[in-house]
């Protein structure tokens, strides 16, 4: 998805930044560069600095694990 970054919020530009680390992060762990421990620390860590819910983090990578589960 290209998005220009100067039509964006705030809000929207601190999220984008957030799923660009998470992704990282998801990288990672996938390929074992750190473990489950260190993804979750980080993961809660970033989530507060930034000041976003990792309930909302949560919420969200279910919905994306569900949808790609059924094929949406």
């Amino acid at each position: 998805m290209d998005i220009s970054w100067n039509t964006l919020s705030e809000e929207e530009r601190k999220k984008q930044l957030f799923e660009k680390q998470k992704h990282l992060l998801d990288t990672f762990l996938h390929t074992k560069a750190i473990t489950k421990e260190q993804y979750d620390t980080s993961l809660h860590g970033l989530a507060e600095k930034m000041g976003i819910s990792i309930g909302e983090v949560l919420e969200n990578e279910k919905e994306t694990n569900t949808d790609s589960n059924t094929g949406r």
